[in-house]
C-alpha cells in the first residue's frame, strides 16, 4: 500500500508521457522508430492530483513523443489540474526551477533529462525540454543548482534527473 506516501507536502512523480486527447495524426507526429510513443489521456492528470500527487517531472525521453503542441498542452493541463511541473517550458529556460509554497517554506523543483528519443527538438518548437547530453549534464546541472542555492539558501531544492541506460542492471561507467 502506498497511501502513506501520498500525503506529503511534496509528492513528485515522473510523468513519462505527454498528455493529449488528440491522435498522433492530429498532432502531426509519426510513431517513433522503436514503436513506443507514450501518450496519456488528459483526464489522467486530474486522477494524479486526486490521488495526492502535487508535482510532476516532465523532463524525460518520452516528453517529445507527441510533438511540440502536445508538450505545450501538457504544460497547460498540469497547471489546470493544480500540479506543479518542471522540465519543460514555453518559450523560456526549461532548466529554471518551478517554485511553490509549502507549510514551512518554499520548494524549488528542477527537472532535467539526458535522454531524448527524437534526437533533436521539433522545428520552430515553442516548448523547450530541459535536455543536455550526459557528459554535459554532469557539470551543467550542479552549477545551476549551486548558483540557485546561493540566492535561495532557505528553500527546499528537489532535483529530478532522468538518465541512465534502459534495461541495464547497473549504471555504465561515468554514471
Amino acid at each position: 500500500k502506498i497511501e502513506h506516501l501520498l500525503v506529503g507536502d511534496v509528492v513528485l512523480v515522473n510523468l513519462e508521457t505527454a498528455a493529449s486527447n488528440r491522435s498522433l495524426d492530429e498532432l502531426g507526429v509519426k510513431r517513433s522508430k522503436r514503436g513506443l510513443t507514450f501518450q496519456a489521456n488528459t483526464a489522467e492528470l486530474n486522477g494524479l492530483r486526486a490521488s495526492g500527487v502535487t508535482a510532476v517531472s516532465l523532463a524525460n525521453n518520452h516528453a517529445e513523443d507527441c510533438g511540440d503542441s502536445a508538450m505545450l498542452e501538457t504544460l497547460d493541463l498540469t497547471a489546470k489540474a493544480n500540479l506543479f511541473s518542471a522540465g519543460v517550458a514555453r518559450d523560456a529556460d526549461p532548466f529554471k526551477p518551478t517554485r511553490w509554497d509549502i507549510r514551512d517554506g518554499v520548494v524549488a523543483l528542477f527537472s532535467a533529462t539526458t535522454k531524448r528519443n527524437r534526437g533533436s527538438p521539433f522545428p520552430d518548437a515553442k516548448a523547450q525540454l530541459a535536455f543536455k547530453p550526459f557528459k554535459e549534464m554532469g557539470r551543467f546541472l550542479p552549477e545551476i543548482i549551486q548558483s540557485y542555492r546561493k540566492d535561495h539558501p532557505d528553500e527546499l531544492i528537489i532535483v529530478s534527473l532522468h538518465w541512465g541506460s534502459e534495461g541495464a542492471a547497473r549504471p555504465y561507467p561515468g554514471q
